[in-house]
């Protein structure tokens, strides 16, 4: 945060409107990670895009919770996701094709994928089916350099498995702007 970061934000609303937040206090969650380490940020970036998310990775608090792009391929058992879908909604998704997601962390019903890939979520699923890292098969994201990485699915002929040196990260490496899942046949009722 810088000292001109009261005029940097207003600059942009007009370029962004809804997108940018710059009355910080109602998101007061924006003010701190995992560390506890607390710092008010002059504004909040709702990022919908990828383009979003390079033209501003290197000045705002950035948020992902609004990627939230929900596409299950039945045939392919496929699932191509944005980091702000919450996990819950993934399941329910799949279980429509009668598929299944099996990593459930714990707060399954308000943790985002991007979070889940962050983190490299588990659950109580996990020892029977895996983690998070079992079921990702390709990734999109932005680096703090402004540019779009590829892995698997995404990638043309991933020489290393970049999907496995981005995922449990805690997002240090990249920005994440899609996931793709592998989904399961979904286990007959009491097998899971």
């Amino acid at each position: 945060m810088t000292e001109n970061a009261p005029s940097f934000p207003s600059s942009l609303r007009k370029k962004y409107g809804s997108k940018l937040a710059n009355e910080v206090d109602s998101f007061p969650n924006y003010f701190k990670d995992a560390s506890e380490i607390i710092g008010k940020p002059s504004a909040i970036f709702f990022a919908e895009s990828e383009i979003d998310i390079i033209e501003i990775i290197t000045d705002l608090v950035l948020s992902l919770e609004r990627l939230k792009k929900l596409e299950v391929d039945p045939e392919r058992k496929l699932a191509f996701c944005g980091p702000g879908v919450i996990t819950i909604d993934l399941m329910k998704q799949a279980e429509k094709h009668n598929l299944f997601y099996p990593p459930d962390p714990a707060s399954y019903d308000e943790s985002t994928l991007g979070g889940n890939v962050a983190e490299c979520a588990g659950g109580l699923h996990c020892k029977k089916y895996g983690v998070t890292k079992d079921y990702i098969i390709g990734l999109r994201g932005i680096t703090a350099g402004g540019e779009i990485i590829k892995t698997g699915i995404y990638s043309e002929g991933d020489l290393f498995n970049l999907s496995g040196i981005m995922i449990g990260s805690e997002g240090m490496l990249i920005a994440i702007t899609e996931i793709a899942v592998r989904l399961i046949d979904r286990p007959q009722p009491g097998l899971t």
